[in-house]
């Protein structure tokens, strides 16, 4: 179970050996070998087509197991562990892997049935649901967010401030593309992207690092590595974040045809569980992990420690795996509805399988050597291995729940704040409005009291400036009085004493 290219180089002796007995080309096959110290694959293949007739082409004795296809990315760092075991002969399942150097040769080889299994983003992947002749079903999310932006330019610190800006990007027509358009309709920040390699983006940087460049792993570590006083201004996750309020931005997926959907359930089984458990020792071992990655061409060894903690490898399965999925593509689909196809892929295109707990059988590899694997110890097995994914699908269903929380939580709390305001000023208003009546009462009341005050105050004044009222006098004479002495009449008149 080697990698492809290097089967055929090995094929060429057998070729030989089967042409011996008669075949014509012979002759033109040994010169053409023997002039050379090293033969390409491109070559070897055009050798194999041009001097072997079809039928004698001897197919490779692995010839059924899954052949699995992935780029060069953060998603198959993910895989690394598990190409070293295919080749050990350390599975439970048959694998055969081949690795590409751009996505869109994966995508045609799945869609040819070149590649029984590929892994893909989820754009493309739903392209493949509609264009293979048989379907396609996708497994798990084996990678997240891996696109970050990177610059020289300490004032840039989100996605809002690349506007007016020429912004250098690798991708054109896969994800990178994609995102970016979502993220400019819904932020309305405009900007130019000029797509190029990563080597020009590169050269670029270290002529100007105040340019923006927008990257994957492990190529932004790569940058950051080579290109100095560069730094890592902004993932675009959290930007895709402040806008979706559900879904995240999901970057690689695992993708089988449906026959083997239906047919290979077990295959795609040992798939999945080894999959995930070769995710876990990517991420403990990063050290045998770089020498993995730089074993089958996956990216430099140096870059691998720094990749990494960006990655964001994961093996998420299930609903949890679908109602990501849809999200993520129906946000997609309203910038540019030919990112994925004819149409948002129906609930055929997600497989319902869960990872569990691995069978127990000899087959399956195991590391008992701590040496080999860094931290890992000598009791660790399959079961620990799960348990840690499973840990680690629990832990990103809670953060997602939670940011989802969060947004419900600010958006009810800034509602509730608006409410508690216009109360606030209500009862402001009416508190200032009663009070103004108070006021106006209190100064009625005190502008009457002191009409009582002075109403009163005048009033004994008043009573002591009129005269007593005085009896009024007998009119004739009193018929019970004695009779009046000489000179009485006069002294009644004057007032003086009687007697």
């Amino acid at each position: 179970m080697m990698m492809k290219e290097a089967w055929k180089y090995r094929m060429i002796p057998v070729a030989l050996m089967l042409l011996l007995s008669g075949c014509g080309h012979f002759t033109e096959l040994v010169e053409h070998v023997a002039s050379k110290q090293e033969t390409t694959a491109e070559e070897t293949q055009a050798i194999l087509e041009t001097t072997i007739p079809a039928e004698q082409v001897v197919e490779p004795a692995d010839s059924d197991a899954m052949r699995i296809e992935l780029s060069q990315g953060a998603a198959a760092l993910g895989f690394a562990h598990l190409m070293e075991e295919s080749e050990l002969g350390a599975t439970q399942g048959d694998y055969h892997f081949d690795l590409k150097s751009s996505e869109a040769e994966v995508l045609s080889d799945f869609i040819t049935g070149a590649a029984d299994v590929a892994v893909l983003s989820p754009e493309s992947a739903a392209r493949a649901y509609h264009d293979a002749k048989d379907g396609a079903v996708i497994v798990n999310i084996n990678a997240g967010n891996e696109l970050y932006c990177i610059t020289g330019n300490s004032e840039l610190k989100s996605f809002q401030g690349l506007k007016g800006q020429t912004v250098l990007s690798v991708g054109q027509g896969e994800q990178p593309e994609y995102v970016l358009r979502y993220l400019k309709s819904q932020y309305g920040t405009q900007f130019d992207v000029q797509y190029t390699s990563i080597e020009d983006i590169t050269a670029q940087l270290t002529a100007d690092p105040s340019k923006a460049a927008i990257v994957a792993e492990p190529d932004a570590s790569s940058l950051l590595a080579g290109v100095p006083g560069t730094v890592r201004a902004f993932s675009l996750k959290d930007s895709w974040e402040n806008v979706t309020a559900t879904g995240s931005l999901i970057s690689s997926v695992t993708l089988v045809h449906r026959n083997d959907y239906e047919n290979k359930r077990s295959s795609v089984d040992h798939l999945l569980r080894e999959t995930a458990m070769s995710i876990v020792k990517a991420e403990r071992a990063a050290n045998q992990t770089a020498k993995l990655a730089g074993k089958f061409g996956i990216t430099q060894a140096a870059v691998v420690p720094l990749a990494l903690p960006y990655a964001n490898l994961k093996c998420i399965t299930g609903d949890q795996m679908k109602s990501q999925i849809g999200a993520y593509l129906i946000a997609i689909a309203e910038a540019d509805s030919a990112a994925i196809g004819r149409s948002i892929p129906g609930e055929d295109f997600y497989y319902g399988y869960v990872v569990t707990e691995p069978e127990e059988s000899s087959s399956v590899s195991r590391y008992d050597d701590a040496a080999s694997y860094g931290n890992d110890s000598e009791d660790e097995d399959e079961d620990e291995y799960e348990n840690t994914e499973s840990k680690k699908r629990e832990d990103t269903d809670t953060e997602q729940d939670q940011k989802q929380d969060d947004i419900k939580r600010e958006n009810h709390t800034k509602r509730e704040n608006e409410t508690e305001e216009e109360g606030e000023k209500k009862k402001s208003d009416e508190k200032k409005e009663e009070g103004e009546k108070t006021h106006e009462s209190e100064k009625k009341t005190e502008t009457s009291e002191k009409h009582v005050e002075i109403e009163e105050a005048q009033r004994p004044a008043e009573t002591a400036a009129s005269p007593a009222p005085q009896p009024a006098a007998p009119v004739g004479p009193d018929p019970s009085a004695a009779p009046a002495g000489p000179g009485a009449s006069d002294d009644l008149l004057q007032g003086g004493p009687m007697g």
